[in-house]
């Protein structure tokens, strides 16, 4: 890989190293001077160092391991600076803040990182699982779990959270269950739609629920919607942003316009303020967004009208994002095609829904590996002359 040599005399040596630099692959030259033990000890450390460079290892003095307090605030420093678009770079940065400061710094953040070990983690398990559901505390163990992955990889250590087994991760309890929850089927979809009042400027709700309901789009993204994120011919609504910043997932994605919902979005635009590029203005000439609790009581005004339909009382979330979730399942759509379209950061999220699925496998998917064992037929020749 190099080698040393004596570029002047044996009386007078100056010794020189020649290595090969892996980066560009050009012949690399360093003077070291008369003594040849030398020059062969550092062509070890640069040959050591080159090798370790290729493979990821770390070569220097490992950094100094912070405490899990001041790694956590460095964590939500990084989430919460000001990105290019003058937004915090990710809108869950509260969130995060709000589990660490309130759950599990006060138990875990006087350690140093390398000090946390699984049964730290248990015990913290332990003492959450009185306050607070199980949902919220798989959420603090996965701010936990991210803080541990964005550390040097030179320091060495090892994640508590994942030394965890399958014992400990039942111990937290079940987490939200879908099958539990309610969700609106395609007659009830129609009543609340209809039980809503007519679009007008003041009155978008209609054309909100369907946004919701028919595309899947989270409650915060449908109000930050703007006409240049639909594309009718493609049938297409590129969601790109949310009320709070930038979106939970931090990536745009797309998600489609059925008919219905083209339909429901042609007319609202007939009806809506002229010259606003946002979709939803608010309607009442204050602020930048329509209030999201103004949609919860909409949606209950809707459901107490409609009495004789016997609808369930659900939320926002449930009436919208999650019905289309579930009716999507149902119909037979791929659950790896609704993780994309619900912008779902983890698959174990989108297979809450696998309970509702026709069947294991479409017809579609069972005919990919298919394959005809039926003994072919011969035909014979006809024989003759003609």
């Amino acid at each position: 890989m190099g080698c040393v040599y004596n570029r002047s005399t044996r009386t007078n040596p100056v010794w020189w190293v020649k290595y090969v630099d892996g980066r560009t692959g050009y012949a690399q030259y360093r003077r070291i001077g008369p003594d040849r033990e030398l020059a062969r000890a550092v062509l070890v450390k640069i040959e050591h160092d080159l090798v370790a460079k290729k493979y990821d290892v770390p070569t220097g003095p490992p950094p100094p391991v912070p405490t899990l307090a001041g790694a956590a605030k460095a964590f939500i420093e990084r989430r919460s600076a000001i990105g290019k678009d003058g937004q915090p770079m990710r809108r869950s940065w509260r969130y995060d803040k709000a589990r660490l400061d309130g759950y599990v710094i006060p138990a875990l953040g006087a350690k140093h990182l390398d000090e946390i070990i699984d049964t730290d983690i248990r015990g913290l398990i332990d003492s959450l699982r009185p306050i607070l559901t199980p949902q919220s505390i798989r959420n603090c163990l996965a701010v936990l779990s991210r803080i541990y992955a964005e550390q040097p990889r030179a320091m060495g250590l090892t994640n508590p959270v994942s030394l965890l087994d399958r014992a400990d991760r039942d111990s937290i309890g079940p987490a939200w269950d879908p099958k539990a929850s309610r969700w609106l089927k395609a007659s009830e979809v129609r009543a609340v739609y209809l039980a809503m009042p007519e679009l007008s400027v003041r009155t978008p709700w209609r054309a909100m629920f369907a946004v919701g309901t028919f595309a899947g789009v989270r409650t915060g993204e449908v109000i930050a919607l703007e006409w240049s994120d639909v594309d009718f011919e493609a049938g297409t609504i590129h969601v790109r942003h949310s009320i709070g910043g930038p979106l939970k997932d931090d990536e745009s994605r797309i998600a489609p316009l059925a008919e219905t919902l083209g339909g429901v979005l042609t007319e609202w635009r007939k009806v809506s303020p002229v010259g606003s590029e946002q979709m939803f203005p608010p309607t009442t000439g204050k602020g930048r967004y329509v209030k999201e609790h103004t949609l919860g009581k909409v949606l209950r005004a809707a459901v107490a009208e409609r009495k004789e339909a016997k609808l369930p009382a659900l939320k926002w979330y449930e009436a919208t994002r999650h019905s289309f979730a579930s009716r999507w399942v149902q119909a037979g759509g791929s659950l790896s095609k609704l993780a994309e379209v619900l912008g779902h950061s983890t698959t174990e999220v989108t297979l809450r829904y696998a309970h509702l699925q026709p069947g294991n496998f479409t017809a579609q998917e069972r005919a990919l590996v298919d394959v005809d064992l039926a003994t072919p037929k011969v035909i014979p020749l006809a024989t003759g002359t003609t």
